[in-house]
């Protein structure tokens, strides 16, 4: 009886004394009650609590000066403030916490231990170089509604994001396990970002990072790295840049946002890529009139790529669209492909990604000079008359569409579909994709003749297998890809 007296007593001091400092912890009893309004607790101990805890506006200090205090309380802890500022040692959550003010790092780190820190309503993570929120295992989580941010650093949480576009209501996700591929580690930060919209939003991160984080990597070596499919396999970014003084790596030209984190060049978490930049054009879609190709049969393009080399899932099929291509890269003119990437084909000709806009793709392939293979579902597959020099974040344009001093000088074999004085493109007519254009192809068109829709034997792409159809090919009767 007597202890529980002395808990009322405190309890009703901290209601109506500004500043309480304590050398020890805290423990708020069962069926007791602590509400500190505007106070500043300060602690020196652990934070226990099996009874109701109302933060208000008030500011819980951990300032043991050594040793590690914890958090406790198993159905979760609600503050508004807290600040850690310790001379040495950790802040330990023992559960799940959420912060609605400010959580202030200033000297000591905090510990997620396997818990989740949510800042919710104003919540916003403060830190401090050297001191952070840390942990192998749980992370931070927020969300915030991001209608074309600019620079925005969401709650504070360490990611700035910038994009033209209204993303909606985005999750971010901060977490501090090393991120692994290939066998390496990245430094003990990531992120993952899902915003509502994460379709074509051309969007620009800055990754912070801290120099406790870097897990024995050379900092200047750093290089983001995105997953798509939660942390199994990564790619490098293209475009990035490491300010080391900021402790920031700038990266941008992000069609959709993903999972992310930063790991060495040297030690890669992933293959490295080459950036192609191509142009073409397809006879059996190609308009003289316009310069450039119908797009008729683009409500009927699927989201997923026909190559079974690399059968992408688009998020969605941009109207200016004209059909998927694939595009595949070989050391030598008779050699087998390396790499092998689905990519959708603009009308006027550019090979784009996944979001109908950016002018170039990514294939995994070291940096290097490499034959260009473009393929088509109906349409005889063309290959540079050259290698082509690739780097992971540069590339000069490759355009099959136009030679301004030898015709069709830009195709392997030196046959193209000539489309009108000076422009050329890859021959129709391969229904079957046997190499060649002839009678088995007539066969097929025959065989489908009425059917609408998305159709190998729809030789002129204009949606439907009909006479017309036939009569296209037969043009091409004869006709042979020149890549083995």
């Amino acid at each position: 009886m007597k202890k529980t007296v002395l808990i009322i007593i405190l309890l009703t001091v901290l209601l109506i004394v500004p500043y309480v400092s304590s050398a020890h912890g805290l423990s708020v009893g069962s069926g007791m009650t602590l509400s500190l309004g505007s106070s500043v607790l300060s602690l020196g101990g652990d934070w226990n609590n099996s009874g109701t805890f109302t933060a208000g506006s008030g500011t819980v200090v951990f300032s043991g000066a050594s040793g590690n205090q914890s958090i406790a309380n198993s159905s979760g802890e609600n503050f508004y403030n807290i600040t850690v500022n310790k001379a040495a040692d950790d802040v330990q959550l023992l559960n799940d916490i959420t912060v609605t003010g400010t959580l202030t790092v200033t000297s000591g780190d905090m510990d997620l231990n396997s818990h989740v820190l949510t800042l919710s309503g104003a919540g916003t993570l403060s830190e401090s170089s050297g001191n952070t929120v840390k942990g192998t295992s749980g992370y931070i989580t927020c969300s915030r509604d991001l209608d074309g941010p600019s620079g925005i650093n969401p709650h504070g949480i360490g990611v700035s994001i910038t994009s033209a576009s209204n993303l909606g209501a985005t999750t971010l996700v901060r977490g501090h396990t090393a991120q692994t591929g290939k066998g390496n580690e990245s430094i003990f930060r990531y992120f993952i970002i899902t915003p509502a919209d994460n379709s074509s939003i051309n969007a620009t991160l800055v990754f912070n990072y801290d120099e406790s984080e870097l897990n024995n990597i050379t900092e200047s070596k750093l290089i983001p790295f995105e997953s798509d499919d939660g942390g199994s396999t990564w790619l490098p970014t293209v475009e990035s840049l490491l300010d080391s003084d900021a402790n920031t790596v700038t990266i941008s030209g992000l069609s959709s946002l993903y999972r992310y984190s930063l790991a060495s060049s040297n030690n890669p978490l992933g293959q490295n890529t080459v950036r192609v930049q191509a142009k073409i054009f397809l006879e059996g879609d190609y308009n003289p009139g316009t310069h450039e190709m119908d797009a008729t049969i683009n409500a009927n393009v699927p989201l997923i790529s026909p190559y079974s080399e690399d059968s992408r899932l688009a998020s969605g099929i941009p109207e200016a669209i004209a059909d998927w291509v694939l595009v595949q890269l070989r050391s030598t003119a008779d050699g087998e492909a390396i790499a092998s990437k689905s990519a959708l084909l603009r009308k006027d000709g550019c090979i784009v990604a996944d979001d109908g806009i950016t002018e170039y793709i990514n294939l995994t392939a070291n940096a290097g000079s490499y034959f260009l293979i473009v393929k088509h579902r109906n349409h005889l597959a063309v290959m540079s008359d050259e290698v082509h020099a690739l780097s992971e974040s540069s590339s000069t344009l490759y355009n099959f569409t136009v030679d301004e001093s030898v015709p069709f000088d830009k195709y392997f074999g030196g046959e193209a579909a000539q489309l009108e004085t000076g422009i050329y493109g890859m021959f129709l007519g391969d229904t079957n994709s046997s190499g060649g254009v002839n009678a088995t192809d007539y066969l097929t068109i025959k065989n489908q003749s009425g059917a609408s829709g998305y159709y190998k034997e729809d030789s002129n792409m204009n949606g439907v297998v009909n006479a017309t159809d036939y009569l296209t090919v037969k043009t091409n009767s004869g006709k042979t890809t020149q890549i083995e």
